[in-house]
């Protein structure tokens, strides 16, 4: 392993984690640590419990920064901390270059942690490491979603390597003692293509700070629409918001805020606010929430405003469905018919959002707390059957 200076670090003695417990030699894998979005916090989730019960951990980042990866690829040695994350622009070619020159750090190592919302870089690891992955979505279930709305080169680029790509993942997953998915949908699609056996395969939610999450004071009033997300991309549906505003008045009168680093262009009824420095404060303004994606693997955004006591207005897209239906907090449609009935019923209606987001922050507490996360000491135990 490397520490944070890129020196390396002696790895031949199992080392003592908290209260003298024993803790195993660990290389852990982790994707996307310093961007936005839920995998960025997916990391920081793993990482605040490895600090409280493994802190001999010394991980291994896949940098999701730099645009020349066959360049840093190339410039890469061993005893550098990041290992370079090759996709979408490389892919194949450069994971299998990255394993070759990753395979001094695997002597005396007993286990493998994949984290992120990909296992593609779980191939890193050498087949016989026992490992545990934990994971969002599938790479085809997330590109296949939205494959009509990219650019031509894009596609070909996807389909020329999904096929690949798909079976890198399978075997990363079949090789795992563990497999902890974010949502009981990936859970099921896991199991049903035979990638893990169902008793291999759990159900972990990011957990969510429900003390800083928390509804506003009663004296805050809610109005309009909310959209978090990448407005560009085109997985995470901003048109459908789009033409929900051109055939919806009361939508339109309600306007939509929209975090978003890229603008979704200007469009009647959208207030773009860029990034912001607390979500909390949008979350707790807004009198919904609206996810307009073709696919999530959690959708964690909903579950931060239903948090908030802020109801969830969402497509059908995979991740969030079944738990926001079990929340009472979140509807979930199936077309810009039902999309936009939703969004004026219950714009028409504030006790109905007050009873809807009541039931979601509830929903929340019992099913996503930081606290029983953090408290979980095997939460992350690597069961070799």
């Amino acid at each position: 392993m490397t520490t944070a200076g890129g020196k390396a670090k002696d790895v031949t003695a199992t080392t003592q984690g908290s209260e003298g417990h024993v803790a195993p030699r660990t290389v852990s894998l982790l994707q996307d640590p310093i961007n936005k979005g839920g995998t960025a916090t997916v990391v920081k989730a793993y990482e605040a419990w490895a600090a409280l019960h493994r802190p001999e951990y010394r991980p291994y980042y896949l940098d999701d920064t730099h645009a020349g990866g066959i360049l840093r690829l190339r410039r890469w040695t061993p005893s550098d901390t990041p290992v370079p994350r090759v996709l979408p622009r490389a892919h194949v070619p450069m994971y299998r270059a990255a394993r070759y020159k990753m395979r001094g750090i695997w002597s005396d190592i007993e286990e493998v942690h994949v984290i992120g919302a990909h296992v593609i870089h779980g191939s890193l690891a050498p087949d016989q490491a026992p490992s545990l992955v934990w994971l969002a979505t599938l790479i085809d279930d997330e590109r296949l979603s939205a494959l009509e709305f990219q650019t031509r080169p894009r596609r070909l680029l996807y389909r020329a390597t999904l096929g690949p790509l798909s079976r890198i993942e399978a075997s990363v997953l079949s090789n795992a003692s563990r497999v902890l998915a974010m949502s009981p949908y990936t859970a099921d699609l896991i199991v049903e293509r035979g990638f893990a056996p169902a008793a291999r395969v759990e159900v972990r939610t990011v957990p969510i700070d429900t003390d800083a999450l928390c509804p506003p004071a009663d004296n805050v009033e809610r109005s309009g629409l909310l959209f978090v997300g990448r407005a560009h991309d085109p997985r995470k549906g901003f048109p459908r918001i789009r033409a929900l505003l051109d055939a919806s008045r009361p939508a339109r009168a309600a306007g939509v805020d929209v975090v978003s680093a890229v603008s979704p262009g200007v469009t009647e009824g959208v207030r773009w606010l860029g990034k912001v420095e607390s979500l909390v404060d949008v979350y707790q303004k807004a009198a919904m929430l609206v996810l307009p994606s073709l696919q999530e693997g959690l959708g964690i955004v909903a579950f931060e405003a239903l948090a908030c006591g802020t109801p969830v207005i969402a497509y059908r897209c995979g991740g969030p469905d079944r738990m926001l239906l079990e929340s009472a907090g979140g509807i979930v449609v199936e077309d810009a018919t039902g999309f936009r009935s939703a969004v004026e019923e219950l714009l028409s209606d504030p006790g109905a959002r007050a009873e809807m987001g009541s039931a979601g922050r509830s929903f929340v507490v019992d099913n996503f707390s930081l606290q029983d996360f953090l408290a979980d000491r095997s939460l992350f135990e690597v069961r070799v059957q």
